[in-house]
Formats: C-alpha cells, sequence, structure tokens
C-alpha cells in the first residue's frame, strides 16, 4: 500500500474513480488543479485534504469515505 501520492504538476483534471479504493493516506495536489471528477479519491484514508487555489469544480463523492478532519479549500469551488 503507498502511503502517500503526489500528481504531476501538469495534471489539471482527475477523471471520475481515478484513485478510488487505492489506500493512500495522504494526496499533493498540484497547483494548477482545476477538476476533480466524481468518486475520485473515495474510500482512501486521508486525514487532511489541502485543495489548491484553483480547483474549480469537485465531483459528487469525490472524497467519500476517507476520515478528513482538517480541510482547506478556497472559496471558488464549486460542489455538485
Amino acid at each position: 500500500m503507498a502511503s502517500k501520492l503526489k500528481l504531476s504538476r501538469s495534471i489539471t483534471k482527475i477523471e471520475d474513480s481515478e484513485y478510488k479504493s487505492s489506500g493512500f493516506l495522504s494526496v499533493v495536489l498540484p497547483k494548477d488543479l482545476i477538476s476533480i471528477g466524481e468518486s475520485a479519491f473515495s474510500y482512501n484514508e486521508f486525514k487532511s485534504l489541502n485543495l489548491p487555489p484553483n480547483v474549480e469544480t469537485i465531483g459528487d463523492s469525490a472524497f467519500y469515505n476517507n476520515s478528513i478532519i482538517d480541510l482547506e479549500l478556497n472559496e471558488n469551488s464549486v460542489w455538485y
């Protein structure tokens, strides 16, 4: 099981279910990330999450069934 997922700086979109059930404990999202798909990170083990300021859309259940207790997001994010 990998503990930390560090995504490439060139990624701007994370597809639906792309990292679902991957067993990650944490993730470092690229600063130019714009969109996170439905269930993209569901069923992982995140305890904290810092969303970059460029994130505009976050899909339904994107972080479902994690243990996030510390969340930092920007005012431009739209949850649907």
